[in-house]
């Protein structure tokens, strides 16, 4: 019988794609072993639970173990080996303390039972369980609310449910030994594998990490700069620059390379792979990854200070480098990050592929052009005639592309010194901290000279001096070539000076951290030197109070879905860098020691009025508190018992741990009836109500995931626990052995992979079918222990879900939700402090300590309100509702997460320049312009409670909300007219434009440009936010008639039109009228084309970009149709 040709070809394609997939998964699991050290710690893991489980295996007559020898096992998972020793120290004496705990409260409960238990066997199985519902609710609340005592709460839990459910009537010797030996004999081999196998210390760790994190920034500082000022292709390199991005830096490589002693030259990557082409998107995706890696620096920062270190050098000594400039480094180039975002949005990325002919480039310029040759005929002031018509001004891209080309230069140089500082402070920590290997694989210097740093420094700093004077002198060169009539309109503030300030600044302030950084990393190598390279013992210095409140565990409840991350009331919003060590010559904050005088003296008066504001505030806290004590008893009693019931009635922790309380005890309530207790034991009914425990989450999504992970491992791991004990029935040996095999896979998805409970239920279960068959706890077969396993298993997942969805349920979308409203509130408290002045016409000098730390409380709480929404919008779509499916919400919520927290980002942007650098117009001026100033917060502020008051009530958003866009540009243009009136007061009229221009080129006007970039782009993001809002709530709109709006399938089609996605069921597009239109179209077609093929820019970007093209079509019809007459 032949085989037909068809079916063998693709039998033979079937093959080659199953071999395909094979290779790739293997070549990403070999990458992700290699990530982060990942195959030590499975190792350790490993070998671990493996020695564990053979020693319990052995079971002699007189075995310590006992029935409970499964607790050995659950101690390798949940205090691991695989950990750094700070954490390990503190996860496992938190495992032993949860232990001893629970072995005594479980005793103490036994024997007062067995004090009456001859006589009244119901009251002391009642005794029971009280003492057990006391320890259900204690473990309910402080897993909800402290994270970090997770492991604590756990072992006390497992304990005390182990012991209150026996059948032992009284406490034995037996009884405790049998609960303690088991846990004590686990912690042995973990410290013992965790110290003498591969040993990893967070005092090295942090040191890499720093590197990491400080190659990383830096890393995306070059590529976020390399995209904003690249040239285009068909322009070339634009007036006055003859050479490319890669040629320069190759010259500027050649004259330099002297200056780099320290570090070695193959730590630098080749020029064709350094200045390769980046894109938008990948530019924009690693912000989420650089505010990772910051976490996880200060997480290891924390760790360190938990550990008994062994090195020259105390690594609390990094904090300056790790917490706070890291921290400040990192938001400046998330600024600069910005600024290319606005570039796109200005630009587009096929602008880059543009032509200069005169029907494209040269069309958009035709009416600003038109326009100054009205001005040359009535020899009418510039400003007042460069207003545009209804007082809106968008960019002109042939001056914007010109200031690029002029600031390419003094960028390249500025780079090129940057990118040798950070190599030479890399360098510098991994020699001071002993760190292996740099990032590029290069050795680490045996020693450096305090006096080659010293050179850097100088290098560094001489490079920001240049920096600004010669990007003042780039900006005045394009002015120069513009007609004189427009020399002095183009600095004043308009959108591509905004633009270009914006990055300047930011770019300075990212050079300026960097040179705290090599700094400090001088302190380090001098403290280095004090020590003679020697090694010793450094004590751990532990902030009790910040170490409870921050961190979690991977099973615990996370911490952003808290009530107190959720509303913005997190413990973590105090400083936590009190205890970063300066060593008194930079302050990274406000940049004393550096050359700006005009910060410098404004800084000084803010410190000034810190001091004065805290003492005040204390006075005022003594204050209350004489006047509480000086009330009457009754009303002190009321007023306490008032607190404790509003306490009751608000406390989720509280009500977390109700509900856990009663689904544990209709599990667990045969155990407590004197003829049934027997019957439970038997039946393994101890491991439903532990399986209950771990399923029980704070929501119905997160509940129902977690029970949907746990029901993949449960049955996997007991099925494997039940061949290995049925290969050779029984034998300890073989029994080891394929356990060993079965841990691999387990222990990879519990360190590897997004699912790390499938992979700790799966050791757990494996190991407790293996070990209560072999050890006969309970009489039984394997196959009868697999089954009771799952089935208890099935029983107390469904009845936690049952609880969750019927008691007072908890949905994660009104958790999502929740987390949104509180942090538009606190963007709109942002705002509040942003618009300081806004109440008097009375000049700013700066900004008051009040103020400042108001706005950092209130972006700290917006940053845990977001990571709360984005910590359970993924459950959303797990959980039952009646009107369909979350998918497509999802996508909508995800999108209003990008946006607020490009939001959060320009508005701590924003303060902080005005903090460092000052604002010109606010300092000078704010008596003429807080009006406008105040009118522009109110329409933000309106904006934003019309959004949240949406969400929260569910209601549609009002047809006509307040033009933020337009307050802002009518105070730019007050602000232009201000300067200028201000500047021809003082001076004759052949002076006006140079005089002008050196004003608007001070450097706290250039801060003020910056920060006027910045809040157009809030604005152009909150305008994106009510879009996403009216797709979720919907809006009051007319439906027919003069102010009528799309409908709302008109108004979708629209927002997926500018999605680049075609929508065949929406209505048909309009065709267009004019040729420029057309061309417009094409340009935003082909750009969201190459964004779908081989760029994938964020969608709500792109729909910032289609909304500048629609206003400049419709500006430029109304335009056309005004000459027409």
């Amino acid at each position: 019988m032949s085989i037909p040709v068809a079916a063998v070809g693709l039998t033979d394609a079937a093959a080659v794609v199953g071999l395909q997939y094979c290779r790739r998964r293997l070549q990403e699991i070999w990458t992700t072993l290699m990530q982060d050290n990942l195959w030590k710690k499975m190792f350790k893991n490993v070998l671990a639970t493996t020695m564990t489980v053979g020693f319990c295996l052995i079971h002699e007559p007189n075995s310590p173990f006992g029935k409970a020898a499964y607790l050995a096992a659950m101690m390798t998972v949940f205090a691991h080996p695989g950990r750094r020793v700070g954490q390990l120290i503190e996860t496992l004496s938190l495992a032993l303390a949860g232990a001893i705990v629970g072995v005594a409260w479980s005793a103490l409960g036994i024997y007062l039972s067995s004090l009456v238990i001859s006589k009244y066997s119901s009251a002391a199985y009642a005794i029971r369980g009280i003492f057990l519902a006391i320890a259900v609710l204690s473990h309910g609340y402080l897993r909800s609310q402290t994270p970090r005592l997770f492991t604590f709460v756990l072992l006390l839990i497992v304990v005390c449910i182990t012991g209150f459910t026996t059948t032992l009537i009284q406490v034995t010797t037996t009884f405790v030994t049998q609960l303690v030996y088991p846990i004590l004999f686990a912690a042995g081999i973990i410290i013992l594998v965790n110290i003498c196998v591969l040993p990893e210390f967070s005092s090295g760790y942090l040191g890499s990490t720093t590197i990491d994190i400080l190659s990383d920034t830096a890393k995306a500082l070059t590529d976020a700069g390399q995209y904003f000022v690249r040239a285009d292709t068909a322009t070339g390199a634009g007036p006055g620059s003859k050479l490319t991005v890669t040629n320069k830096v190759n010259r500027i490589r050649k004259t330099d390379k002297k200056l780099n002693p320290i570090s070695d030259p193959k730590n630098r990557l080749p020029p064709d792979r350094e200045y390769a082409t980046v894109s938008l998107s990948d530019i924009t995706n690693v912000k989420s990854r650089l505010r990772l890696e910051l976490s996880n620096c200060q997480t290891a920062q924390n760790e360190s200070q938990f550990e008994l270190a062994f090195s020259v050098i105390p690594p609390r000594d990094m904090g300056m480098i790790s917490k706070k400039l890291m921290k400040t480094l990192v938001a400046s180039t998330i600024a600069v990050i910005g600024t290319c975002e606005s570039r796109f949005a200005l630009l587009g990325d096929a602008g880059a592929t543009m032509t200069c002919e005169k029907d494209t480039i040269g069309a958009r310029t035709q009416a600003p052009t038109s326009l100054l040759g009205s001005i040359n005929a009535s020899k009418q002031p510039d400003l007042e005639l460069l207003k545009p018509k209804r007082e809106i001004e968008y960019a002109d891209e042939h001056f914007l592309r010109q200031l690029l080309d002029r600031i390419r230069e003094p960028y390249l140089e500025l780079h090129n010194v940057l990118t040798r500082t950070v190599e030479v402070v890399c360098a510098t920590i991994a020699f001071a901290y002993d760190v292996p290997k740099l990032p590029s694989g290069a050795r680490v210097p045996k020693g450096i000279i305090l006096e080659e740093l010293d050179q850097h420094l100088e290098a560094l700093q001489k490079a920001i001096q240049e920096f600004d004077t010669d990007t003042n002198s780039a900006m005045d060169s394009v002015v120069e070539v513009q007609g004189s009539e427009r020399r002095t309109a183009e600095v004043l503030p308009r959108e591509e000076i905004f633009l270009i300030s914006s990055f300047l600044l930011n770019l300075r302030q990212a050079a300026t951290q960097i040179t705290d950084m090599l700094k400090h990393s001088r302190y380090l190598v001098e403290r280095r030197h004090y020590f003679n390279g020697r090694r010793h013992w450094i004590a751990p210095q532990i902030h009790w109070a910040r170490w409870l409140s921050g961190g979690e565990e991977s099973e615990a409840l996370p911490a952003s879905g808290r009530k107190a991350a959720r509303q913005g009331e997190s413990s973590d919003i105090k400083n936590a860098d009190d205890d970063i060590q300066d060593n008194g010559k930079t302050d990274p904050l406000t940049n004393k020691g550096s050359h700006d005088l005009e910060a410098a003296v404004m800084l000084v008066g803010i410190r000034r009025t810190t001091v004065v504001a805290s003492s005040s505030g204390k006075e005022e806290r003594e204050t209350n508190k004489e006047r509480g004590r000086q009330l009457p008893i009754s009303l002190r009693i009321r007023g306490h018992i008032a607190n404790v019931l509003e306490w009751v009635l608000q406390s989720e922790d509280l009500l977390y741990a109700t509900k856990l309380s009663i689904a544990l005890f209709i599990v667990i309530w045969p155990a407590l009836v004197p003829s049934l207790n027997s019957w439970y034991s038997l039946n393994r009914g101890t491991w439903a109500a532990l399986q209950l425990v771990f399923v029980f989450e704070v929501a119905i999504g997160t509940s129902i995931n977690s029970f949907i992970i746990r029901a993949i491992g449960t049955t996997l791991g007991s099925m494997w626990g039940w061949v290995a004990y049925e290969a050779r029935e029984g034998d300890p040996v073989v029994c080891t052995a394929i356990i060993f095999v079965g841990l691999i896979p387990a222990v990879y998805v519990q360190l590897g992979s997004k699912y790390p409970k499938a992979g700790m239920v799966a050791i757990v279960s494996m190991c407790v079918v293996a070990l209560s068959t072999e050890l006969q706890t309970v009489p039984g077969s394997g196959t009868q222990n697999f089954l009771k396993r799952w089935i208890a298993f099935l029983i107390g997942g469904t009845v936690a879900l049952v609880v969750e969805m019927t008691l007072v349920p908890v949905k994660a979308r009104t958790r999502m939700i929740e987390s949104l409203t509180t942090a538009i509130k606190e963007i709109g408290e942002m705002e509040a402090c942003v618009a300081y002045g806004i109440e008097a016409g009375i000049d700013i000098k700066g900004f008051p300590a009040g103020v400042l730390r108001r706005f950092e409380g209130a972006s700290k709480k917006t940053q845990t309100a977001l990571a709360a929404a984005s910590t359970f919008l993924p459950f959303c779509s797990t959980e039952p509702r009646l009107k369909g499916s979350f998918s497509g919400l999802e996508k909508i919520y995800t999108e209003m997460l990008f946006v607020l927290h490009q939001i959060v980002d320009r508005m701590d942007n924003m303060l902080l320049l005005r903090t460092v650098y000052g604002s010109g117009p606010l300092e000078e001026f704010n008596a003429q312009i807080y009006p406008y100033r105040r009118n522009l917060a109110g329409a933000i502020t309106l904006i934003l409670y019309a959004i949240r008051e949406a969400l929260t009530t569910k209601l549609p958003l009002p047809q006509f909300l307040p033009s933020a866009r337009l307050a802002h540009l009518r105070l730019i243009n007050k602000i232009r007219d201000i300067v200028q009136n201000s500047v021809k007061a003082t001076t004759n009229h052949e002076g006006l434009d140079v005089l002008t221009r050196k004003v608007a080129m001070r450097r706290k006007y250039i801060s003020w440009n910056a920060s006027a970039a910045a809040q157009g782009e809030v604005i152009e993001y909150l305008e994106e936010l009510t879009d996403l809002s009216k797709l979720v709530v919907g809006a009051n709109e007319f439906r027919s008639g003069l102010l009528r709006r799309p409908t709302y399938g008109e108004y979708t089609a629209k927002i997926i039109n500018y999605d680049g996605i075609e929508d065949r069921a929406g209505p048909p597009r309009q065709v267009e009228n004019t040729i420029e239109e057309a061309r417009l179209r094409k340009i935003m077609s082909e750009s969201s084309r190459k964004s779908d093929d081989g760029e994938l820019v964020h969608a709500s970007l792109r729909r910032i970009q289609t909304r500048r093209l629609d206003a400049e079509i419709r500006r430029r019809n109304t335009s056309e149709s005004h000459q027409s007459f």
